[in-house]
């Protein structure tokens, strides 16, 4: 029987938001999936960093990382999808943020790369061992997707992984079953979600088990105009049309022919410009690293009794910003004290 991790093809079917690209060629493993990989690395200021890594058969991956020494909040779960070029390496992506990229050697390792994709050249142990059987684990996270429910049935088509997951009547799903059911618009695709979640393996409602369900520990909130985007892109930040999704705490959706709320950073000159919902803004921005400031931000004199209230919580949040994060193809904006401010979504045309 041939191995199941064609991830490749895999990848190429999953829906529009979850395509991950990679180099043709090899398109097998030289282990059958699910497979499970476990070992400690360096770590420059702890005894070392305890990786569990868990390979499922449509490339999601989970990742356990232990800071040895740190007591019990040393550990953090992380889930993604992975890839495989041609050349025997394995990149795993998590929605954006830096790849991490492991060198396929053998049928029983996985060695770790730097940055760019090349061997680390060290005395030190940078290689996971394929455990004997597999060994899985129920990570523990931040989840965000889009929840739908079907035929008495909850899912959700969680955002780094593309994955569609059975969502369980447990821990805070009367909450998320209530929100979701205050919608007035509830289309088939779903509605953006966040919660606190494990990832557990539980009896499915018909066929074969078990099977890896989301259980809600903590919703968070739901916003709808809100997508998975593509988490094998992150967009940059200047140049780049951002459509606003969210600000002060509060979904923006576009009525039937208006415009939406958008910001735009330009390369040259250090220019801003936007539509704050009924107004034409312009200014300027600096920026140093992860440090953002807007300066002189200004509208247009237009009245828009309807839009009043989101623009002025949109030109309140501008003036406020004080550093912002990429993560995938979304821009969140954060004040001083690291409370988010606003969110944005990459926009192609």
């Amino acid at each position: 029987m041939k191995y199941l991790a064609v991830l490749l093809v895999l990848a190429a079917v999953l829906p529009p938001y979850s395509v991950l690209a990679g180099a043709p060629g090899d398109d097998s493993l030289p282990f059958p999936l699910p497979a499970s990989f476990q070992g400690v690395l360096p770590c420059a200021d702890c005894q070392g960093i305890a990786y569990h890594l868990v390979l499922l058969e449509d490339a999601t991956w989970f990742l356990r990382t232990t800071y040895l020494g740190r007591g019990d909040e040393a550990a953090t779960d992380a889930v993604g999808r992975a890839v495989l070029d041609g050349e025997g390496k394995l990149t795993l992506l998590d929605g954006g943020k830096e790849p991490v990229r492991w060198r396929i050697t053998g049928d029983r390792t996985l060695r770790l790369l730097d940055r760019e994709g090349a061997d680390i050249v060290s005395t030190l142990n940078y290689d996971l061992t394929r455990d004997d059987a597999f060994v899985p684990f129920e990570p523990v996270l931040e989840l965000q997707g889009m929840y739908s429910w079907f035929a008495d049935a909850a899912f959700l088509q969680e955002c780094r992984t593309g994955r569609r997951f059975p969502v369980a009547f447990e821990g805070d799903n009367v909450a998320l079953e209530k929100a979701f059911l205050a919608l007035e618009d509830r289309p088939e695709t779903g509605v953006m979600t966040e919660l606190n979640a494990r990832i557990a393996l539980r009896p499915p409602m018909e066929g074969p088990g078990p099977v890896w369900t989301v259980i809600p520990l903590d919703f968070e909130g739901m916003w709808p105009g809100e997508t998975c985007g593509n988490p094998g892109h992150r967009s940059e930040l200047l140049n780049t049309y951002w459509k606003l999704t969210r600000v002060a705490g509060r979904p923006i959706t576009v009525a039937e022919g208006g415009k939406e709320a958008h910001l735009i950073l330009r390369v040259d000159g250090g220019q801003v410009a936007g539509w704050s919902g009924c107004n034409r803004l312009i200014g300027t921005y600096l920026l140093d690293g992860e440090r953002i400031s807007f300066k002189d931000i200004a509208s247009t004199l237009m009245a828009c009794p309807d839009s009043l209230e989101i623009e002025q919580a949109y030109l309140a949040a501008l003036r406020a910003t004080a550093s912002w994060v990429v993560s995938g193809q979304y821009l969140h904006l954060y004040d001083r004290d690291g409370a988010l401010l606003a969110r944005f979504e990459a926009r192609y045309f």
